[in-house]
């Protein structure tokens, strides 16, 4: 291999190795939670980066002669067609807006196999684990001091006494205490925290196994006492549940394969078994400590409370994840063939909340209903149908196939054990995915893609890559054919990098939003903060969701009409059709300019007002029957339509549900009334 080959591959590889190094440190903490992260934007830029470096060394040197002529590894045709589902599911989205992200994150995620398939060597491997796993020192002292109630004030006092003038990098510090489930660490929310840091330590066991060195099983020892300790403080009791199942497995892949007993056995001799007892020290010692935070996803609670709700859980606890599950079933049914869209499930969901079970209210409501489901699998199927589902489940599965595939003599003499704790890491996180939703985030994606590429380098060495076809392995593609691909990836990193910026720049807007809104401030500012926002990034299905609540529920001295606050609403619903937020709002305005129009003599405006307003309220029934606005809604309706009779029970339910609803009160009095005016007429 001549001097430019080695030049563009280490280039390559230093790019993986700085991305593995910084991907859990970095959290975008001028956008909300996830949804402006960062650490998407840098997977874009990597994956797309490698493709562009390779892409140009083989125009300039031709096609390396070993790589033209080796088997096609199944995740190949797998991830391809992944690709072109995903690309299928948004033909008739339920919500294009929402599958925007996903859709690129996906992309370039399988991007990344190829990229680091093509750039691995025995030698890179360890490397890559090395900086997948050092963060750990970083991530998991911070999760620890937010466990113990450690704030971003204490630390900004404690930095002043040195540092007066906190720059950016104080900045980001102090931001990671700004947490949306403690302890999030880096991750802001404690389940991602746990998801990752449980990925994490298998391949910590691999470091710990095969140094060589007393200081790399020093780092290593250290590095797993820290990772299982703060583990245990992150309460991610589905990580807990995927480690423990892993673990199992590795025990019985122990007794079944001789060959990885004898050679870890034979690396990691009795006495390196002392390298476990910093962590086994530390767990036993301070695991059972009780964070001073209180109510913040039972942080308070010790670990053994958490591991007893885990084996006794209450249906407040897993009633939503089962419903979410269960209730994915009916969507699957009944959108089989290419799901509701990628990133869909959100808008999609309030139509099917009570199709098999009832979600629970504190999972399920008018201001808050879920993002996602609780487990990435049932998600896949629900957004790009059985074809989709049967794709994505299949792009993970092969990870951990592959590297079952590793585990004859042969194979372990000529690849070692990188591939056996990649499996194991792989089976971590695939496991914890059926019960939460770590691979819809950016961090346990990316490191698994970069894990397959390394397997698919390793079944490469072995010969065992895949299948073999004439017309496909073996060949090589003319100049004409790299061109246009070139020209077809600097296209989309353009446009990749291009909307990732204007999404950040309109999120950051929209974070200032949000806080407003979320306290009940709906002026001109926050007005103005949305307005912003759709203009910079029309295409935030977020930025809809809030601009439409903001001029439903509109205080602002600019003198707006019913007729476009009802407008903006409408525009919203399109998307998301089944949203009871939207349709309660959106129908009181209805109810509001139909009685306005009454009033002044136009009776033909509120006949349409009433109707669009009935045509809501059926919708209603469906997606919050549970609520005491929808039959408020109702009965208004019945009312301005001069169902007196009809509005009486309407009113009467939704004050069972709530007493205190003061509208319904009103009406339930408006209708009682006229019902007494009229009685003497009707005998």
């Amino acid at each position: 291999m001549n001097i430019k080959n080695l030049t563009t591959e280490s280039a390559v590889r230093g790019l993986l190795l700085a991305f593995a190094f910084v991907l859990p440190i970095l959290y975008d903490l001028a956008v909300p939670e996830v949804s402006g992260d960062i650490r998407w934007t840098a997977t874009h830029l990597v994956a797309g980066l490698g493709a562009l470096a390779i892409t140009l060394k083989l125009l300039v040197n031709g096609w390396p002669k070993e790589k033209a002529a080796a088997r096609t590894p199944w995740i190949y045709p797998l991830a391809v067609g992944l690709c072109i589902w995903a690309a299928v599911s948004l033909v008739d989205s339920m919500n294009i807006y929402r599958g925007i992200m996903m859709f690129k994150a996906l992309y370039a995620q399988m991007l990344l196999i190829a990229v680091a398939a093509y750039v691995w060597n025995g030698t890179f491997a360890r490397r890559l684990t090395w900086a997948l796993v050092l963060p750990v020192a970083f991530a998991a002292p911070l999760g620890m001091a937010q466990f113990f109630a450690y704030s971003d004030t204490a630390m900004a006092a404690a930095i002043g006494n040195w540092w007066p003038h906190p720059g950016f990098i104080i900045d980001q510090l102090l931001g990671y205490y700004q947490q949306s489930a403690i302890p999030g660490s880096s991750f802001a929310n404690k389940n991602l925290a746990g998801s990752w840091t449980g990925m994490m330590l298998p391949l910590i066991m691999y470091l710990l196994v095969t140094s060589k060195t007393w200081r790399g099983r020093g780092v290593a020892s250290v590095l797993l006492a820290l990772g299982s300790l703060f583990l245990l403080y992150a309460r991610a009791r589905a990580s807990w549940v995927a480690l423990l199942f892993s673990c199992l497995v590795m025990v019985g892949l122990m007794l079944v394969v001789p060959v990885w007993r004898k050679e870890i056995f034979a690396r990691f001799a009795p006495r390196q078994w002392l390298w476990l007892l910093p962590a086994v020290v530390l767990v036993a010692f301070a695991g059972g400590a009780i964070s001073p935070v209180k109510g913040a996803h039972s942080v308070g609670a010790s670990v053994a409370d958490n591991a007893s709700a885990l084996l006794n859980p209450t249906f407040d606890d897993v009633g939503g994840r089962v419903a979410y599950n269960l209730n994915s079933i009916a969507i699957t049914a009944d959108h089989w063939f290419n799901g509701v869209g990628l990133g869909a499930f959100h808008a999609i969901y309030p139509a099917y909340y009570n199709a098999i079970i009832v979600t629970p209210k504190n999972s399920y409501n008018v201001l808050a209903r879920p993002q996602r489901t609780h487990t990435d699998l049932m998600e896949a199927f629900d957004e790009m149908g059985v074809p989709g589902g049967i794709l994505y489940a299949s792009v993970f599965i092969w990870g951990i196939v592959a590297a079952w595939g590793m585990r004859r003599p042969a194979a372990v003499a000529k690849v070692g054990l990188w591939p056996l704790f990649a499996g194991w890491s792989l089976l971590t996180i695939c496991v914890n995915a059926l019960m939460d939703f770590p691979m819809q985030l950016p961090t346990a994606p990316a490191v698994c893609v970069m894990l397959m590429g390394g397997l698919v380098w390793h079944q490469r060495q072995l010969g065992t890559a895949g299948f073999k076809l004439k017309h496909v392995t073996g060949y090589r593609a003319p100049r004409p054919v790299l061109l246009a691909w070139l020209a077809v990836l600097l296209v989309a990193n353009y446009a990749a990098m291009w909307d990732s910026w204007y999404y950040r720049q309109a999120n950051i807007q929209l974070k200032a939003a949000m806080i407003r809104i979320f306290s009940g401030v709906n002026d001109d500012i926050t007005l103005q903060m949305v307005e912003n926002a759709n203009r910079i990034y029309p295409y935030d299905a977020r930025i809809h969701e809030h601009m439409a609540v903001v001029y439903a529920n509109y205080t602002g001295q600019i003198p707006l009409s019913l007729e476009t606050r009802i407008a903006k609403v409408e525009e919203e619903l399109k998307e998301d059709p089944w949203g009871p937020n939207h349709l309660i709002n959106v129908s009181g305005l209805y109810l509001q300019l139909a009685e306005m129009n009454a009033m002044q003599g136009h009776p033909e405006v509120a006949v349409k007002a009433l109707a669009r307003a009935s045509e809501l309220y059926r919708r209603l029934l469906v997606s919050a029957d549970f609520s005491h606005y929808t039959y408020g809604v109702g009965g208004m309706i019945a009312l301005l339509q001069g169902n007196a009779a009809q509005a009486v029970p309407l009113f009467g339910r939704a004050l069972a549900i709530e007493p205190g609803y003061e509208p319904a009160k009103q009406g339930l009095a408006r209708a009682e009334k006229i019902l007494s005016a009229t009685a003497p007429a009707a005998k």
